[in-house]
């Protein structure tokens, strides 16, 4: 009797010990994509509301910059059908997220470069790889976080979706103030939002 109570409490004690293990997955994994969230979110803002006025100023005629924003746009549509494809090909979900905000730095970087060199093709190829790399964050997160939490996700993809929006409420401002503020900066400190 005493070794059916022992063996029962162990197997509670088990079944708590995977639980917990199990919430504090839930939790990393909702801070993480709430994090690629926000840096993905932000990162939208990057293309309109700096990189394009910049343009303007250096003399880029309208239909060019439009025709960037169309094609920013269009890349990131046709690519996120095709990011589930990476999650197997890289070994899952995480690794896939991360391959969208390397290509999202090395876009980033690459138009800092563009900038500082004066070569606007750099430019304009930073922010193709800009609507590759923006592709991957929302099918990659959403599936995330449904198969994490299940019937629960919706307060789950609430919260990740506070942390897109704060992204996009607070990049423009971090960027413009980077970019723009002080006599010391330039455009091509947009590099530091790539690290």
């Amino acid at each position: 009797m005493l070794g059916a109570i022992g063996l029962k409490s162990v197997r509670v004690a088990l079944t708590l010990m995977i639980q917990g293990e199990r919430s504090k997955d839930r939790v990393t994994i909702l801070g993480l994509t709430s994090i690629g969230h926000f840096i993905n979110d932000g990162n939208m803002w990057l293309i309109p509301g700096i990189i394009l006025p910049v343009l303007n100023q250096m003399g880029v005629n309208y239909a060019i910059i439009g025709l960037l924003s169309a094609l920013y746009a269009a890349i990131s549509a046709i690519a996120s059908p095709l990011v589930p494809l990476s999650i197997k090909w890289l070994g899952g979900h995480m690794r896939a997220m991360a391959l969208g905000m390397f290509l999202w730095a090395f876009a980033i970087g690459l138009t800092s470069i563009g900038f500082l060199v004066h070569n606007l093709y750099l430019v304009y190829v930073g922010v193709v790889l800009a609507g590759v790399g923006a592709a991957y964050y929302h099918p990659i997160g959403s599936a995330l976080l449904s198969a994490t939490y299940g019937g629960t996700a919706g307060s789950a993809l609430g919260i990740n979706g506070a942390f897109g929006s704060l992204g996009r409420a607070l990049y423009p401002l971090i960027a413009s103030i980077v970019v723009f503020a002080g006599t010391v900066s330039a455009v091509f400190n947009l590099w530091i939002l790539a690290s």
